[in-house]
């Protein structure tokens, strides 16, 4: 795993690095990594039912950091999300990545049924439609509206911002 996060940390130093990617992603399409597909899939879960529990699965939903792998926007949309808005740095998702993640989305239909209280046909249904992600890279979070975000998640980005970075944020959030 360390050669993995070694190699993409050299590719990000690279000048022209995202049009690299572009041009090997239409030779060699995304490949999953399955043990993240899966912890993904159970971290999603957990911060699905734990927004539902506060009601907020239905509302505008913000991730910080999508990365490659939509599965958890795309959990929040079959939980019935009006808006999803999605943020990097630099864009790293593309068509592929978010097929994939609907598709790891919807191999758990009882799963999220059990945690949101959403007819399985339901959930299917909301997987169904055309995704209504709005993705900013890099995000202006200024330009929202204030009061326009219902709920801001991230997973397993916020400890690559600097702490001074989070701070600022925090208070903008």
């Amino acid at each position: 795993m360390w050669s993995i996060v070694i190699r993409d940390g050299l590719k990000s130093l690279v000048s022209g690095s995202r049009h690299l990617r572009q041009w090997v992603r239409k030779i060699q399409p995304y490949r999953s990594w399955p043990q993240n597909d899966d912890l993904a899939l159970l971290q999603g879960l957990q911060i699905v039912s734990s927004a539902h529990n506060h009601g907020l699965t239905n509302g505008v939903i913000m991730e910080v950091g999508t990365g490659w792998i939509s599965t958890i926007p795309h959990l929040f949309l079959a939980a019935g999300a009006q808006r999803i808005l999605l943020t990097d740095i630099e864009r790293l998702a593309d068509e592929q990545t978010f097929t994939h993640g609907r598709k790891l989305a919807a191999t758990k239909p009882q799963s999220l049924s059990d945690k949101v209280g959403t007819e399985k046909k339901t959930l299917c249904a909301n997987l169904s439609k055309p995704d209504h992600f709005d993705y900013r890279c890099p995000p202006r979070t200024e330009e929202l509206a204030s009061d326009s975000i219902d709920l801001i998640y991230s997973r397993t980005v916020l400890e690559h911002i600097e702490p001074e970075t989070l701070v600022q944020l925090q208070q903008e959030w």
